[in-house]
């Protein structure tokens, strides 16, 4: 069996990847008890609370900060030595 099918995306979730609307400080990773991190946007912050809604349709309202991990291409391409 070819791994490649596994390995690389689909044609029509690689096109609809492109065309999400992609903002880097709002978007987000919070930690999940059944999974490890769940994609989401922040919505709205104060103080240390942060509320955000999951790529699964459900709002985490009064988060601490430190539980959710914002995206930024920094991290990517930050040099570890």
């Amino acid at each position: 069996m070819d791994p490649m099918l596994f390995l690389v995306p689909r044609e029509k979730r690689r096109l609809d990847d492109m065309n999400k609307a992609y903002n880097i400080e709002r978007f987000c990773w919070v930690q999940d008890g059944k999974e490890a991190f769940i994609d989401g946007a922040t919505q709205s912050e104060d103080g240390d609370k942060v509320t955000v809604k999951t790529t699964k349709n459900t709002v985490r309202p009064e988060l601490k900060s430190f539980q959710v991990k914002h995206l930024g291409l920094f991290y990517i391409y930050e040099a570890k030595v």
